[in-house]
């Protein structure tokens, strides 16, 4: 019994990592070709801090993970992601929220600026709020879409699905007294 809740567990552990990589692999493909495609997974969004306009609450380095929200529910002193240009994206502290007739602005600042962001945020720019900061995590994230690393890992996987069900196989007959 304890054999077979094992192999369950690495079974699936198995299956996460070769998922993960696979995704991996996905979402790496979809940047190269759209600068402005966002890594998600089911509507939570992934990016690394690239400026140290937030410190001391978030580093550069740190990975910030967004979920949707609609703008209605957005509160002052929350941490929101937008777009500002195209390809140019903004995590900053909402310091007033502006309710025109249900058209949603809102005024930003960095925590380590000294004024608040030139433009006011429109709901259409919106990303959406940071409920999780893992630091260091876009450090882990670039290591990760290394080609040399990605590759590497793909190997580990195959070897490990391959050479996992030969060493199943090489179990059972020494089990059974085959060899």
């Amino acid at each position: 019994m304890r054999g077979k809740i094992l192999r369950w567990i690495g079974d699936i552990v198995v299956f996460l990592l070769i998922a993960s990589i696979l995704s991996l692999f996905y979402t790496g493909i979809k940047h190269k070709n759209d600068k402005n495609y966002i890594p998600s997974v089911f509507k939570i969004k992934f990016m690394t801090v690239l400026s140290g306009s937030m410190q001391p609450n978030i580093e550069v380095g740190d990975l910030v993970v967004i979920k949707p929200v609609i703008p209605k529910k957005i509160r002052k002193g929350d941490v929101v992601t937008y777009r500002l240009t195209n390809d140019i994206f903004i995590t900053h502290r909402v310091i007033e929220v502006i309710d025109d007739n249900e058209e949603y602005l809102f005024v930003t600042k960095g925590d380590a600026n000294n004024i608040e962001d030139n433009e006011k945020i429109n709901s259409s720019q919106l990303i959406g709020k940071v409920f999780l900061v893992i630091p260091k995590g876009g450090y882990i994230v670039y290591f990760l879409k290394r080609p040399i690393i990605f590759t590497f890992l793909i190997l580990m996987l195959l070897i490990m699905f391959i050479g996992g069900e030969k060493i199943k196989l090489l179990y059972f007959k020494l089990k059974e007294g085959g060899i």
